[in-house]
Protein backbone atom coordinates (compact mmCIF):
# COMPACT_ATOMS: atom_id res chain seq x y z
CA UNK A 1 0.00 0.00 0.00
CA UNK A 2 0.76 3.31 -0.87
CA UNK A 3 0.19 6.67 1.40
CA UNK A 4 -1.17 9.68 0.17
CA UNK A 5 -3.73 7.85 -2.14
CA UNK A 6 -5.96 5.82 0.04
CA UNK A 7 -6.91 4.23 2.54
CA UNK A 8 -5.23 0.77 3.52
CA UNK A 9 -7.95 -0.91 4.79
CA UNK A 10 -11.50 -0.95 5.56
CA UNK A 11 -13.07 1.27 8.55
CA UNK A 12 -15.81 -0.40 9.82
CA UNK A 13 -17.33 2.73 11.31
CA UNK A 14 -16.21 5.65 11.30
CA UNK A 15 -16.10 8.84 13.35
CA UNK A 16 -15.31 12.15 13.50
CA UNK A 17 -11.67 12.18 14.98
CA UNK A 18 -10.98 9.00 12.98
CA UNK A 19 -12.66 10.78 9.69
CA UNK A 20 -10.01 14.21 10.05
CA UNK A 21 -7.61 11.57 11.22
CA UNK A 22 -7.19 9.74 7.68
CA UNK A 23 -7.29 13.06 6.21
CA UNK A 24 -4.11 14.08 7.93
CA UNK A 25 -2.39 11.72 6.43
CA UNK A 26 -3.74 10.92 3.46
CA UNK A 27 -5.51 8.30 3.83
CA UNK A 28 -9.27 9.47 3.57
CA UNK A 29 -10.37 7.95 0.13
CA UNK A 30 -12.84 10.74 -2.06
CA UNK A 31 -15.44 7.93 -1.70
CA UNK A 32 -15.41 8.06 2.05
CA UNK A 33 -16.14 12.06 2.38
CA UNK A 34 -19.84 11.63 2.63
CA UNK A 35 -19.48 9.42 4.80
CA UNK A 36 -17.03 11.41 6.98
CA UNK A 37 -19.95 14.15 6.44
CA UNK A 38 -22.09 11.99 7.78
CA UNK A 39 -20.06 11.37 11.15
CA UNK A 40 -19.68 14.90 11.69
CA UNK A 41 -23.53 15.08 11.25
CA UNK A 42 -24.40 12.34 13.75
CA UNK A 43 -22.08 14.26 15.66
CA UNK A 44 -24.29 17.26 15.51
CA UNK A 45 -22.09 19.39 13.60
CA UNK A 46 -23.86 21.20 11.24
CA UNK A 47 -22.55 24.19 8.36
CA UNK A 48 -22.90 24.39 4.23
CA UNK A 49 -19.49 22.85 3.82
CA UNK A 50 -20.45 19.68 5.69
CA UNK A 51 -24.20 19.27 4.06
CA UNK A 52 -22.36 20.05 1.10
CA UNK A 53 -19.73 16.65 1.97
CA UNK A 54 -22.99 14.83 3.17
CA UNK A 55 -25.27 15.33 0.09
CA UNK A 56 -22.77 13.88 -3.09
CA UNK A 57 -20.51 11.60 -3.47
CA UNK A 58 -16.84 12.57 -5.00
CA UNK A 59 -14.65 10.78 -7.04
CA UNK A 60 -11.47 12.47 -6.88
CA UNK A 61 -10.06 14.82 -4.62
CA UNK A 62 -9.97 17.83 -7.76
CA UNK A 63 -14.11 18.09 -7.11
CA UNK A 64 -13.46 18.00 -3.48
CA UNK A 65 -11.16 21.52 -3.18
CA UNK A 66 -10.84 22.77 0.61
CA UNK A 67 -14.67 21.49 1.17
CA UNK A 68 -13.05 18.90 4.14
CA UNK A 69 -11.08 21.33 5.88
CA UNK A 70 -13.75 23.75 5.58
CA UNK A 71 -16.69 21.05 7.10
CA UNK A 72 -13.66 20.35 9.49
CA UNK A 73 -13.70 24.20 10.46
CA UNK A 74 -17.22 24.25 10.73
CA UNK A 75 -17.24 21.16 13.38
CA UNK A 76 -15.14 24.12 15.46
CA UNK A 77 -12.59 20.93 16.34
CA UNK A 78 -9.05 22.01 16.67
CA UNK A 79 -6.97 20.63 13.73
CA UNK A 80 -5.49 17.30 14.38
CA UNK A 81 -1.49 17.53 14.17
CA UNK A 82 -0.19 14.58 11.85
CA UNK A 83 1.19 13.45 14.84
CA UNK A 84 -1.96 12.95 16.55
CA UNK A 85 -3.25 11.91 13.41
CA UNK A 86 -0.90 8.88 13.83
CA UNK A 87 -1.98 7.82 16.81
CA UNK A 88 -5.60 7.85 16.39
CA UNK A 89 -5.20 5.63 12.78
CA UNK A 90 -2.25 3.49 15.13
CA UNK A 91 -5.13 2.81 17.94
CA UNK A 92 -8.34 2.51 15.26
CA UNK A 93 -6.00 -0.25 13.05
CA UNK A 94 -4.77 -2.03 16.62
CA UNK A 95 -8.15 -2.23 18.06
CA UNK A 96 -9.45 -4.26 14.50
CA UNK A 97 -6.35 -6.42 15.03
CA UNK A 98 -6.99 -7.36 18.78
CA UNK A 99 -11.21 -7.40 17.98
CA UNK A 100 -10.18 -10.11 15.05
CA UNK A 101 -12.00 -7.42 12.71
CA UNK A 102 -8.35 -7.48 10.51
CA UNK A 103 -6.14 -10.40 9.57
CA UNK A 104 -2.99 -9.78 12.27
CA UNK A 105 -0.64 -9.40 9.23
CA UNK A 106 -2.36 -7.32 7.32
CA UNK A 107 -2.75 -4.92 10.12
CA UNK A 108 0.55 -5.01 11.12
CA UNK A 109 1.74 -4.27 7.46
CA UNK A 110 -0.41 -1.35 7.86
CA UNK A 111 1.10 -0.43 11.12
CA UNK A 112 4.59 -1.09 9.81
CA UNK A 113 3.75 1.77 6.79
CA UNK A 114 2.74 4.43 9.05
CA UNK A 115 6.05 3.68 11.42
CA UNK A 116 8.13 4.15 8.17
CA UNK A 117 6.27 7.06 6.38
CA UNK A 118 5.02 8.84 9.02
CA UNK A 119 7.54 8.56 11.65
CA UNK A 120 5.17 6.69 14.40
CA UNK A 121 6.48 6.09 18.06
CA UNK A 122 8.53 3.12 19.10
CA UNK A 123 4.97 1.58 20.11
CA UNK A 124 5.05 0.53 16.69
CA UNK A 125 8.32 -0.89 15.76
CA UNK A 126 7.00 -4.39 17.35
CA UNK A 127 4.92 -4.61 14.35
CA UNK A 128 7.49 -4.25 11.95
CA UNK A 129 10.14 -6.58 13.79
CA UNK A 130 7.42 -9.26 14.04
CA UNK A 131 6.11 -8.28 10.49
CA UNK A 132 10.37 -9.35 9.36
CA UNK A 133 9.94 -12.60 11.81
CA UNK A 134 6.68 -13.72 10.11
CA UNK A 135 9.09 -14.44 7.01
CA UNK A 136 10.62 -17.33 8.20
CA UNK A 137 7.71 -20.06 8.64
CA UNK A 138 9.16 -21.93 11.78
CA UNK A 139 8.10 -18.14 13.17
CA UNK A 140 5.16 -17.42 12.11
CA UNK A 141 2.67 -18.32 14.56
CA UNK A 142 4.51 -16.61 17.77
CA UNK A 143 4.64 -13.87 15.14
CA UNK A 144 1.05 -13.68 14.71
CA UNK A 145 0.51 -13.98 18.36
CA UNK A 146 2.92 -11.56 19.41
CA UNK A 147 0.93 -9.10 16.81
CA UNK A 148 -2.06 -9.88 18.50
CA UNK A 149 -0.72 -8.82 21.77
CA UNK A 150 1.09 -5.56 21.03
CA UNK A 151 -2.13 -4.65 18.95
CA UNK A 152 -3.97 -5.11 22.14
CA UNK A 153 -1.73 -3.70 24.58
CA UNK A 154 -2.04 -0.52 21.89
CA UNK A 155 -5.76 -0.43 21.60
CA UNK A 156 -5.69 -0.21 25.14
CA UNK A 157 -3.20 2.91 25.22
Amino acid sequence: MTSGGGNPYQVLRMDVELAEALYRIGWLRPGQLQEAALALLEANYYGPAILELAEHPYATWGDVGDLLDRAFAEAGRPPLSEGEAVVRVAHHIAGLIASGAMDPIEGAGELALIWSVHAGGDELVVFVSELDNYEYPQLRDEARRSIIRAARDLART
